[in-house]
């Protein structure tokens, strides 16, 4: 299981921290179940996903600045373009690398 898809099923925290590649991992529950979650790898976020019933509730956001700040230093991400106005709004650098996009924040 993907850890990222993980946060768009029905399964508990404990499921997907189970799975979690090397990095770390961060997750916004409410109760026991996951409702968006955020892989950081060496200052790179490598992904960020939100449940789609819950996105505009700032969950991705709130993941996001948690990794920065545990981060404690420049920060990256490389996404898609739908999703470019988010990093923006985040802070982040936005630049295209063919058909994606690299964000990148300074402290």
């Amino acid at each position: 299981m993907r850890v990222l898809q993980g946060a768009l099923l029905d399964v508990d925290g404990s499921t997907v921290r189970d799975a979690a590649p090397d990095g770390e991992l961060l997750l916004a529950e409410t109760g026991d179940w996951i409702v968006g979650a955020l892989v950081v790898r060496d200052g790179h976020i490598e992904g960020v996903a939100v449940r789609r019933e819950r996105r505009g509730e700032g969950i991705g956001s709130a993941l996001v600045e948690a990794a920065v700040a545990d981060e404690n230093g420049t920060v990256t991400a490389d996404f898609r373009a739908g999703v470019r106005q988010f990093w923006k709004e985040l802070g982040f650098e936005v630049e295209q690398e063919g058909s994606r996009f690299w964000g990148v924040r300074h402290p």
